[in-house]
């Protein structure tokens, strides 16, 4: 680093930024939380700008690199590497300490800023995450969270199909899917009977406030034919002159 930078204040420190070989970075099977990379606009963007945000590692037992976070960017760059994109090195900062592997998972979920993991990626790391031994308010506290927040999604984890698909195509929000499925606990009905049930009454709600007629249409075809008969501007000075009712009416 130029001593130029180096004694900008405001500085205080080295990071351990590197620049690593991407076919040398090791990746762990089913360590990420997402199951849908969706990596095709992040492909388009690599190409055209790099790899911007560096990807972290660490160097596990064995001597090698293995990937904590970016697993996103990392792929997207084997496969533009595979097509006959030329990327020799990616920035990449590289952790000294030893991390369990419940650190890592919360780190991931933290520090992720592309796309959004989906309720039932995250209700599976969350799971994860009990497995080793944390409990709701200490997830919760990690990852910046409600209890209650951590213990519906781990809720989610019951899911059954339907009720699954109404989620993923936006018919039901994750609070209804939580609802559906403490309902159907309670109760002892079908998940899919519960749903079918809270999407009826959804759209009889819709109906109703599709049929009515909000107050101030109401009033505009009320006054409209006076309007019509004795002109715009008599109207307005007729509102503005109309005595203020009190609560009595008077």
């Amino acid at each position: 680093m130029p001593r130029a930078i180096r004694t900008t204040p405001g500085l205080v420190r080295r990071t351990d930024l590197f620049r690593v070989d991407p076919r040398q970075v090791a990746i762990r099977d089913h360590w990420n939380p997402r199951t849908d990379l969706k990596l095709d606009l992040l492909i388009e963007s690599i190409r055209e700008h790099g790899v911007l945000v560096p990807i972290r590692v660490r160097k596990n037992a064995a001597g090698v690199l293995e990937l904590v976070d970016g697993e996103r960017r990392l792929r997207a760059t084997m496969q533009l590497i595979d097509a006959g994109v030329e990327l020799l090195d990616i920035p990449a900062i590289v952790e000294h300490y030893r991390s369990s592997d419940a650190d890592l998972l919360v780190a991931a979920l933290v520090t992720n800023t592309g796309e959004p993991l989906s309720v039932a990626d995250e209700a599976d790391a969350f799971r994860r995450l009990v497995g080793y031994g944390l409990t709701i308010p200490l997830i919760a506290k990690k990852i910046g969270r409600s209890d209650s927040y951590v213990h519906n999604r781990l809720t989610y984890l019951q899911a059954e199909e339907p009720v699954q698909e109404a989620l993923a195509d936006k018919t039901i929000s994750t609070t209804d899917a939580v609802k559906i499925i403490k309902r159907a606990v309670r109760t002892g009905e079908d998940q899919a009977d519960v749903l079918d049930h809270l999407t009826a009454n959804k759209v009889d709600k819709r109906t109703k406030a599709a049929k009515e007629i909000p107050t101030e249409t109401r009033c505009a075809r009320l006054l409209q034919p006076i309007i019509d008969k004795f002109g715009l501007e008599l109207v307005k000075e007729l509102c503005r002159c109309w005595p203020v009712l009190d609560d009595k009416g008077e």
